[in-house]
């Protein structure tokens, strides 16, 4: 194992020169202080570079939703919000009509505050991390928010 050369302030770097070692990606948020903290937990996922992220993000926010034992109110509501908004915004991709502009800026604050709110509140882990599905595809895929799947 060789650790990794990250220059002190860097934005980007070459993931293929880092090793498959989690704590290693663990400790990388504090390190590079990304815009969403990266969800890791006992796996990585890699996906095809065509991968629809925001249809993920919905999937797996659902997921999260689905999985909520209901006793915590800002996992209970806050999950099956982050759902409305992500199933919105495939159905306006999909029909043509994605958001754009003040009402996109909107919407990023909308989740945005629903992230933090899940991160500070939630009782348990899983509403640490139903937010950060959806709060990635925003943060680092916006272009998916606008093309149709397959384009």
């Amino acid at each position: 194992w060789r650790k990794p050369n990250i220059p002190l302030g860097a934005k980007e770097f070459d993931l293929a020169a880092v090793p498959l070692d989690l704590v290693f990606y663990r400790h990388m948020n504090s390190a590079l202080r990304f815009p969403v903290e990266p969800m890791l937990g006992a796996a990585l996922v890699v996906y095809a570079g065509d991968t629809d992220m925001l249809d993920q993000a919905v999937n797996f926010t659902e997921f999260y939703r689905n999985e909520s034992c209901g006793k915590c109110v800002p996992c209970r509501i806050g999950s099956q919000k982050l759902v409305q908004i992500g199933t919105e915004l495939l159905a306006r991709r999909d029909s043509g009509r994605p958001l754009a502009g003040a009402d996109q800026q909107e919407m990023d604050k909308d989740v945005k505050e629903i992230y933090r709110t899940l991160q500070l509140t939630s009782i348990c882990g899983l509403g640490y991390v139903a937010p950060i599905p959806l709060a990635t595809a925003l943060a680092y895929f916006p272009e998916d928010l606008k093309r149709k799947p397959g384009v």
